[in-house]
């Protein structure tokens, strides 16, 4: 037999293999089900086209907020777990009032957008609220929040480097200049990231020296969460000690990586944000409410 990694398969694949995956299992579920009001995926939860491309990134540069819904965006939140995208639509489809609500709703898709999103959302907190219950948990999550909160800042003041247009840099992957030698205690949350599935390690990264070095990719359920997006074109490179120092005093790596103005010069971002620029304002609006089906 063969040993499958599909969460790298799924965050490594082509999104048109991923959503025809994803399309096929849900649509022989809702066709398993006689008297189920609708029999494809695209009827139940349509197509969203406003987060392809950098048009998401564009929208949150200028503080809008992106509705999270739509078949493509479901093939995208997965990240090679399939329980969790069909507990995902389950929740959905509760949402929307379940069959009747189904049946009464003479539009398409049948689940109205906000609930998609509200859905999307709420599983992502659930997510995070566990982690939080765990012995390190506090402490993890505040790694998560600041890696994101740096990745966040990226999207809103700096530009992806060697592309046409200059979109914004999208980056929920972490990429590690050279073969990461950690302490016992930074080891001891890293592995923890790993063993709960927050980050999944990809080990086909190169350092500057041509060696093997792991990249580490972030759960893609966690990105409307965190509001990014899920471009997979940019990245976060970090050094050995950057690495450490997110591991065990991530505040100190937030202030020292997250842009607070706009870099248009490259100089600015080899200094790594070390100037005291003052404390960043962008982890205040990281999290969503805590009603989402207010949203």
């Amino acid at each position: 037999y063969a040993l499958i990694n599909l969460g790298l398969n799924f965050i490594n694949g082509e999104s048109k293999s991923n959503l025809a995956f994803i399309e096929d299992i849900l649509t022989r579920r809702l066709n398993a089900v006689p008297d189920f009001p609708v029999k494809s995926l695209e009827e139940l939860i349509g197509e969203n086209k406003i987060l392809d491309g950098n048009k998401a990134a564009n929208l949150i540069r200028t503080g809008k907020k992106l509705e999270y819904w739509g078949k493509t965006t479901l093939s995208k939140i997965c990240s090679g777990d399939i329980f969790y995208v069909i507990k995902l639509v389950g929740l959905m489809v509760s949402f929307a009032g379940d069959k009747k609500g189904l049946s009464e709703n003479s539009s398409t898709p049948k689940i109205k957008p906000k609930h998609q999103n509200a859905a999307i959302r709420q599983e992502a907190g659930g997510f995070l609220k566990n982690l939080r219950e765990l012995p390190n948990g506090e402490h993890l999550i505040e790694i998560i929040t600041a890696f994101c909160a740096v990745a966040k800042s990226y999207i809103k003041f700096k530009d992806s480097k060697n592309v046409d247009g200059t979109p914004p840099h999208q980056a929920s992957r972490i990429e590690l200049l050279e073969d990461p030698k950690l302490s016992p205690d930074a080891s001891k949350y890293y592995d923890e990231l790993l063993r709960y599935s927050v980050f999944f390690e990809d080990v086909r990264g190169k350092s500057r020296r041509g060696k093997i070095v792991p990249r580490l990719l972030l759960r893609r359920f966690l990105i409307p969460h965190f509001r990014l997006t899920f471009s997979k074109r940019d990245n976060i490179g970090m050094e050995p000690s950057e690495l450490e120092t997110l591991m065990l005093n991530p505040n100190q790596f937030e202030k020292d990586r997250a842009f607070t103005k706009f870099q248009d010069d490259d100089s600015k971002e080899e200094k790594r944000g070390k100037q005291d620029n003052g404390p960043t304002t962008l982890q205040g609006d990281l999290f969503i409410d805590s009603d989402p089906t207010k949203q």
